[in-house]
């Protein structure tokens, strides 16, 4: 069980490293003007596909279905 934990905090690290490499910078609302207001205003596109990934590994980890 110890494992799965450590395991666990060695894919959120290696996934955060990702997202940190691949993450375009903030885009001030100058810049892009087309933008919605309504968005998240450090909100990253290329982190979507992540999350369901994300939500399998740590429900695979920690043995829910």
């Amino acid at each position: 069980m110890k494992y799965n934990i450590v395991f666990l905090f060695a894919i959120i690290a290696s996934l955060a490293c990702l997202q940190l490499t691949f993450a375009a910078p903030a885009a001030s609302p100058l810049a892009n003007p087309g933008a919605s207001p309504d968005a998240a205003p450090n909100a990253d596109p290329l982190a979507d596909p992540f999350l369901p990934i994300i939500g399998k590994l740590l429900s695979g980890l920690l043995g829910k279905k």
